[in-house]
């Protein structure tokens, strides 16, 4: 089986690795499959769409905040998924993406979300962020400071769920983004 990814290649070179596509890449690879990653920022972008998605069986969309790169492929003949990641910050974006993409399977991280497509795609699952165990290694030598960390930007209204969090428990908010 092969698969396209597409999303954007991410804008900060520090957490580029930790990009959802890249991440799903490679453990779809993991499993003997083949998954090509596509979409704006990386080389093979100019690659026309017709001829990247030509011989793929399926097509995956990361891309939650399109800026109008993102092709049409209501017309692909395999199977379409889009992962809604960020629906709760921008839920008529990924329900007008899920109507123009004609989506056969919607992957949801938020739960409840999943009447807001009613009608949108042809089934909707749940399918909860993880983390790449690959980059991610938990260090025990390392003294705990914090009840809290969170690691993200403040798009949306993350800052005000975290601005109540830390009325609460023993956290710092910080942003580098």
């Amino acid at each position: 089986m092969k698969i396209l990814i597409i999303q954007e290649r991410g804008r900060h070179e520090a957490n580029r690795q930790f990009r959802e596509a890249l991440c799903l890449k490679r453990g779809i690879e993991r499993a003997g499959h083949e998954a090509v990653v596509w979409g704006l920022g990386y080389e093979n972008f100019f690659t026309p769409f017709s001829e990247i998605s030509f011989e793929c069986d399926a097509i995956l969309s990361l891309e939650n905040y399109d800026t109008g790169w993102h092709p049409d492929i209501s017309s692909f003949k395999g199977l379409k998924l889009f992962w809604s990641i960020d629906s709760h910050c921008a839920l008529q974006n990924h329900q007008a993406h899920c109507k123009k993409n004609r989506f056969d399977l919607l992957l949801m991280s938020n739960f409840h979300h999943a009447n807001h497509f009613n009608g949108l795609v042809g089934e909707a699952r749940w399918f909860p962020n993880g983390y790449p165990s690959d980059l991610i290694k938990p260090d025990i030598n390392v003294a705990r400071i914090n009840d809290v960390g969170f690691c993200g930007s403040l798009i949306g209204n993350r800052e005000e769920w975290l601005n109540l969090i830390s009325s609460k428990l023993d956290c710092i908010i910080e942003s580098n983004v």
